[in-house]
């Protein structure tokens, strides 16, 4: 069964723990190439691609700068809605290690596609690199989930079921 189309094939597909992204590895022309495919939406995007931008623009290797913008985008605590006697809150919860990344990933796609460069390429290594410097809005959403379970620690007490 054939996922994704065009010359090279894909190489090792892994499937995102929701099943929602696919992430492989193109040959395009002389290089390898990282993928990322939305499987409800068929739209694919390159990843290595970003990387290479970001490479050029800061002269540092782009994996490490990506390690430590995903370093700065994921959360180590949230907040879980609890129902307790007709009243709602907001429970503060810490966050499993598998999920740091994956909601790390999650908002720096998210927010990269929110950005107004023309390629998501572009768009992706102007928020690898904001997000490396601890700027950004994937950086902002964590900070603020971050407030907002500080806030919320007075309520820390009710189990979640």
């Amino acid at each position: 069964d054939r996922v994704t189309g065009g010359p090279g094939g894909a190489a090792r597909p892994q499937i995102s723990r929701d099943g929602k992204k696919l992430a492989f590895i193109k040959r395009i022309r002389e290089k390898s190439v990282l993928y990322i495919q939305d499987l409800e939406t068929g739209e694919e995007w390159p990843i290595y691609d970003a990387l290479d931008k970001v490479e050029a623009k800061l002269q540092e290797r782009g994996i490490d700068v990506w390690k430590k913008a995903l370093n700065n985008i994921m959360p180590s605590v949230e907040v879980k809605a609890r129902r307790v006697g007709g009243s709602t809150f907001q429970i503060p919860i810490e966050v499993p290690a598998d999920r740091k990344v994956a909601v790390g990933m999650k908002w720096l796609i998210l927010y990269a596609r929110r950005r107004s460069e023309k390629s998501m390429s572009d768009k992706l290594a102007a928020e690898i690199i904001a997000a490396s410097k601890n700027e950004g809005a994937s950086v902002k959403k964590r900070e603020d989930t971050h407030k907002m379970a500080d806030a919320n620690k007075a309520f820390s007490h009710f189990k979640l079921s």
